[in-house]
């Protein structure tokens, strides 16, 4: 074999030859390199063969495999066969180097040397150390995790158990493991239910679900657990993993809750609010009375009913979708809908609806409305939403935070980022006690804790941090140190969105102050009797309401005292009536306390009958309206007198106005009387002259006044003082323009077309006067020789303007060829009453005589 390798060895070839080998490879002649492929030069990290070769070999050999290296040298001089082994060595830069190395004994240059083979297995060493630090990370967070974790093999027999789950359940580990955990560990009541579970994960479904555990000792534990199966390549059943978490407090709150909602539940009966409840199928299955009366149904006919039974045809699509939005665990708040009740009647309602769990694993609505009323009424119902556990931390639904010995972040899951509002870039590197922006009383609560870890023990607590929006979160955090060859490292926390379970706890507490609040703000008291001992029971308000010291023990014989004598009667039949079962809903009374006060009070109650039906106890309200009922009386009285004043003053006003229009319809006849003598004595004089122009004179004069005594006439006969019909005024004057003209009367046909308004009388006067020269002039001038015309007079609307048209066929008549300083008196007069009411005049350019003059209302 030598004197082939030595062969071969001799040509350069040989060189070239390994240098195309991908894998490292050297020669090295006593003890010193000769040779060194570019793999192994890659490998070194070295620039050029020259920084390596003529060194030592050993200088490549990390100090731990110093001495075995140089045996296995001599081994191989000596000729015996040495297997390849796994070596640490050292590159140029000091950095170690994992590498499966092998030698052979060549020839090189003629001289006995050994070839050298390496593979380099440092990357697979660390993934070889990361796997196992991150095994040992994983089986550090699962034995500290704030859940249990339980494993079962296909055959339900226990794999696997943290720490968590044996505190919770008071067992040992070894005293678990091998056991069918069903057998001694779940309550009777839960047995059905695990059975059902076991059959559905075989089937590879995942569930939660609540048990009851009995613990070592004896005692009953409420647990959620979340379980998983498990299948192997091949789709083995292989068995389950289950989170295990105590909701033991959990299920304590939930009893508080429902015992308080138990106490309060005779109020919700005598609300006003319509107040339902609906199972998930649809089904209703608690009304209050409220809710019947509205809907018109009795008890039993409502549970037989489904929710779209008494949903109005309208808002049947739109309840269906808030319905399925419920369902889906979704809270509707101001809910705009229609329910129809039993005789068809549509009743408009507000409300809000909520989901909750039952005891029995089912959900229901919860749902709150007002009739008819655009005040909507929050009733935020306390739920507890289960958390998913997953099998891993990806899939946990819980945070999980890494932190260093200086408080830094080394790693945090997507559901710390989540809980917190950031992205993981903004969490890395970052102080934990900066990024949760802590009060002073968590800063030394979580300094606290991570002194203890630090000391190597582990930590639980809660503490109040912010989210990167500024809103306020509270968090349950445990904690474990890290540790690393002895030494603190730093430690792991699990983190919990706490936030709703402290509302929770502090909702409960406010609704039992906000209910005795709300009693205070609405003088509402409330009160017990119990009609078998006769014994009567008051809440504190009902003693202000009263005026009698929290220390009298209230009785009958004390409220009928300081009722008002007027009610008595009232009182005693309502008593009397109360105690033979027949309770009235709700009565007015008066109270006359001992400071001689006198309240006013509305009284509501509810009467409790039991198994023997008979009654045995009323619960009631008492609410003081005495404002309200003082602001009603005043209210009254006030208005009386109000109506009172206004009848007087309208009688008054009513003799005034008569009055005034008896003396202006006086007025307005003896000016007409006078107009009428002025005419006549204008009548008179023309019959005595001789001069036909004088006569002319007198008459067109007689004309006018007679214009202005129809004026006044027209007055005298109307109801209004201010205001004459144009249609009333001017078509009667033009027919009498015409008939005063009877010598051409025959010959002219009129049309008059005047709109039903009325113009005051500083508008009409001049209007009419300025008719009548126009009529004057055309039954003078435009039709000689007694030619036969037409005459049209008409005024038409134009927005906020009139149009007064005047048109004859007659000869003609153009105002624009009279010269400016015509002594005509008509044409003077015609400008004259234009300008007075403010007009334009405009001439039409067509045979005959047509004007057109514009001009405003009032």
């Amino acid at each position: 074999m030598l004197s082939n390798v030595k062969n071969i060895n001799e040509t350069q070839s040989f060189r070239s030859f390994l240098n195309h080998i991908h894998h490292p490879i050297a020669i090295h002649t006593d003890g010193k390199f000769v040779f060194v492929n570019k793999a192994g030069l890659k490998l070194f990290k070295v620039r050029s063969a020259k920084e390596i070769i003529g060194r030592p070999v050993l200088d490549v050999v990390h100090q731990d495999h110093k001495e075995a290296s140089s045996q296995r040298i001599k081994n191989l001089y000596a000729g015996k066969s040495v297997a390849a082994n796994e070596q640490k060595l050292l590159n140029s830069k000091g950095e170690t180097i994992f590498a499966i190395v092998s030698g052979t004994l060549v020839t090189f240059d003629k001289k006995p040397s050994i070839l050298v083979t390496a593979q380099d297995i440092t990357e697979q060493k660390i993934y070889e150390a990361g796997l196992s630090k991150s095994e040992t990370l994983y089986q550090n967070l699962v034995n500290n995790m704030d859940e249990g974790v339980i494993r079962f093999f296909a055959d339900e027999r226990i794999q696997y158990v943290n720490k968590r789950f044996c505190q919770i359940v008071g067992y040992k580990s070894l005293e678990l493991i091998g056991k069918i955990g069903h057998h001694f560990l779940v309550d009777k009541d839960s047995l059905e239910i695990i059975k059902k579970l076991i059959k559905k994960r075989r089937r590879g479904k995942s569930s939660k679900h609540e048990i009851k555990l009995i613990k070592k000792n004896g005692d009953r534990v409420w647990v959620s657990v979340s379980g998983n199966p498990l299948f192997d390549d091949h789709k083995k059943f292989l068995g389950t993993i289950n989170m295990v978490t105590d909701i033991s407090e959990q299920k304590n709150n939930e009893a508080v809750l429902e015992s308080s909602e138990k106490q309060f539940s005779e109020l919700f009966e005598n609300a006003h609010d319509l107040i339902q409840s609906i199972n998930q199928d649809g089904k209703i299955r608690y009304v209050n009375k409220a809710w019947l009366e509205t809907l018109e149904y009795n008890n039993e006919e409502a549970k037989n009913l489904m929710i779209w039974d008494i949903i109005h045809p309208d808002s049947l699509e739109h309840c269906m979708e808030v319905f399925s939005k419920v369902m889906n665990g979704e809270n509707v708040k101001n809910i705009e809908t229609a329910f129809v009740s039993k005789n068809d009647k549509k009743i408009e309602v507000v409300g809000n609806v909520t989901v909750r769990n039952l005891n029995n694993g089912d959900t229901a609505t919860q749902g709150i409305f007002h009739d008819v009323t655009e005040n909507r009424r929050a009733n935020a119902s306390l739920q507890e939403s289960e958390e998913k556990y997953r099998l891993l931390i990806e899939k946990m639904n819980e945070g999980i935070i890494r932190i260093d010995v200086n408080e830094k972040i080394l790693f945090a899951n997507n559901r710390f980022c989540q809980m917190l509002g950031y992205g993981l870039d903004e969490i890395l590197g970052r102080n934990i006690m900066e990024l949760l922006k802590l009060d002073t009383s968590s800063e030394a609560i979580i300094k606290s804790a991570l002194l203890l870890r630090k000391k190597g023990k582990p930590s639980s607590y809660q503490i109040k941090a912010k989210k990167k929006s500024g809103n306020e979160i509270w968090i349950s955090i445990n904690g474990s140190p890290l540790h690393k060859d002895g030494k603190n490292i730093g430690s792991m926390g699990i983190v919990m969105d706490i936030t709703k379970e402290v509302l929770s706890r502090k909702a409960l507490i406010d609704s039992e102050i906000n209910l005795k609040q709300a009693q205070e703000i609405g003088h509402l008291g409330s009160y017990e009797w119990n009609l078998i001992t006769n014994e009567l029971k008051w809440n504190e308000q009902m003693f202000n309401i009263y005026g009698v010291e929290k220390n009298v023990i209230p009785t009958l014989a004390m409220v009928a005292s300081l009722t008002h004598p007027e009610d008595i009667k009232e009182m005693e039949k309502v008593i009397n009536d109360s105690i033979n079962g027949n309770v009235k809903q709700s009565y007015e009374y008066r109270i006359l306390r001992k400071d001689k006060q006198l309240r006013y009070a509305i009284a509501r109650s509810k009467l409790f009958v039991g198994l023997d039906n008979k009654p045995y106890k009323i619960i009631g309200t008492i609410q003081d309206i005495t404002e309200q009922k003082l602001a009603e009386i005043k209210f009254i009285e006030l208005n009386e007198s109000l109506e009172k004043r206004v009848i007087d003053r309208t009688k008054q006003l009513e003799n005034a106005n008569n009055e005034i229009k008896s003396l202006l319809q006086e007025m307005h006849h003896r000016v007409k009387n006078n107009l009428q003598i002025v005419a006549s004595l204008l009548n008179i004089e023309a019959n005595a002259v001789d001069n036909d122009y004088i006569y002319e004179a007198f008459k067109e004069s007689q004309d006018r006044i007679q214009t202005m005594a129809f004026i006044h006439e027209s007055l005298y006969l109307n109801e209004s003082m201010s205001e004459i019909s144009v249609r009333k005024y001017l078509m009667p004057l033009v027919k009498d323009r015409i008939r005063a003209n009877a010598n051409t009367g025959n010959q002219i046909k009129l049309e008059g077309e005047f709109p039903d308004i009325s113009f005051k009388i500083e508008k009409m006067l001049p209007l009419g006067l300025l008719l009548n020269e126009l009529l004057t002039n055309s039954l003078k001038h435009a039709f000689p020789n007694k030619k036969k015309g037409k005459i049209k007079v008409s005024i038409q609307q134009q927005g906020k303007s009139y149009l007064l048209i005047y048109k004859d066929n007659g000869i003609g008549f153009n105002l624009n060829k009279i010269p400016k300083n015509s002594k005509s008196v008509g044409l003077i007069l015609i400008n004259s009453f234009i300008m007075q009411f403010e007009g334009k005049l405009k001439k039409i350019n067509v045979p005959g005589t047509h004007y057109e003059i514009k001009f405003k209302a009032n």
